[in-house]
């Protein structure tokens, strides 16, 4: 699941997608083995202790967006690590590293395939983009000239607001690249 989940489009939305899911997922698993080793084993305060992870997780959506994953592993090692709890104590604790080895392991294998398989670069379907806002662009002052020199012929107002977008989600796309695949090639 880990890998169907950070599997993206191109390999710097898969290293941010694969780094959120393995950090929330290891903040999860820290969060439900410390909650397993600190309230007692009876259904109230375990079902207690869920709630009080959600509550945490809630809070979380403001400043992370690892918060679902966080709240994802925290349950389910509470739920589960809680059945190894008869066992002992290092029980509990190695189940909740196993998740988080499983996660890295699956996060891992879908980065990888995203790199070495199908290495779709942001950078490269970035510049494809802004070819093409390069050419609507001199299209609009084109337009805008031609309108100009019409006697100022009116054209309507929000001639360049399809634009305008892109542009912004090109520079939102630049700042991914530049952090999440700047250091794995060189441009």
């Amino acid at each position: 699941m880990a890998a169907i989940v950070a599997v993206q489009i191109n390999v710097a939305d898969s290293l941010q997608a694969g780094l959120i899911r393995f950090g929330g997922t290891a903040l999860g698993a820290a969060l439900g083995v410390g909650l397993l080793l600190v309230i007692p084993q009876t259904p109230l305060f375990m079902g207690l202790g869920m709630v009080a992870a959600s509550i945490v997780c809630g809070y979380l959506v403001r400043y992370t967006q690892m918060a679902s994953a966080i709240s994802i592993a925290a349950v389910v090692v509470m739920l589960t690590g809680a059945q190894h709890l008869a066992s002992g104590y290092q029980e509990a604790i190695s189940f909740g590293l196993m998740r988080v080895l499983e996660i890295a392991i699956g996060v891992g294998s879908a980065f990888l395939v995203s790199l070495l398989l199908w290495p779709v670069r942001l950078v490269d379907t970035l510049r494809a983009d802004l070819g093409m806002q390069f050419r609507e662009s001199a299209r609009l002052i084109d337009c805008l000239l031609s309108s100009f020199l019409d006697k100022q012929k009116a054209l309507p107002y929000d001639i360049v607001k399809g634009i305008e977008s892109k542009i912004w989600d090109s520079h939102e796309r630049v700042t991914r690249a530049r952090k999440h695949e700047s250091f794995l090639y060189n441009y």
